[in-house]
């Protein structure tokens, strides 16, 4: 390999690098964004629209969580990120069948928001994704590599496809509590995980 083709490499690794950063960050701030939307009660930060159902304080967690799991993996950081990962898978679980309504309290309670069922799949998915991308077994990264593509696919065609909208006859069931916000926050995350592999893939 010539020293061309070297610098050139270098270029496409710290391109990659510099973006999954980028969406990193902005996908942490996003979530802070609609946890400060509940603390602030200012409803367009939580929901898309009037009558559409709202991200929850705790799928907002989760999300910013993994969005900053997925940042220290692209540093090399597999015991916080890990334990992010974890905490993130946690915190979902948790809410889905101990607090439906995420940690809202009485206002989520009156309006119906709470974590969907779909939402606990994508962020279980993303949580896997993290888990292989830093485990050393083999093939482990090029399955979080199509679990990422699953999963960017999947909340492509909820976003495409299914109506915010609860009473809508285009509301999937599985995403009915799903919000705007919650599924860019995912295809987002999907993102990171597809740029964080190409990235740790050219590193080697």
């Amino acid at each position: 390999m010539g020293m061309s083709d070297l610098s050139q490499r270098r270029r496409g690794i710290v391109t990659l690098r510099a973006a999954a950063t980028l969406l990193s960050l902005g996908g942490t701030g996003f979530m802070i964004s609609v946890l400060l939307g509940w603390a602030l009660d200012v409803d367009p930060l939580v929901r898309g629209a009037p009558g559409q159902h709202a991200t929850v304080p705790t799928t907002a967690l989760a999300l910013a969580f993994l969005y900053l799991s997925l940042l220290l993996s692209l540093h090399r950081r597999r015991g916080p990120a890990l334990l992010l990962a974890v905490l993130s898978a946690g915190v979902g679980a948790a809410t889905l069948f101990s607090d439906p309504a995420g940690g809202a309290g009485a206002l989520a309670g009156q309006t119906g928001d709470r974590m969907a069922p779909g939402t606990l799949a994508g962020i279980l998915l993303a949580v896997l994704c993290v888990v292989l991308q830093l485990s050393k077994a083999p093939l482990a990264r090029q399955w979080a590599v199509g679990l990422g593509v699953l999963g960017a696919s999947s909340t492509a065609a909820v976003l495409a496809g299914h109506s915010f909208d609860p009473h809508s006859t285009f509301s999937l069931a599985l995403f009915r509590e799903t919000s705007l916000q919650t599924a860019i926050g995912l295809l987002g995350l999907y993102a990171l995980v597809l740029l964080v592999a190409l990235a740790r893939a050219e590193r080697r």
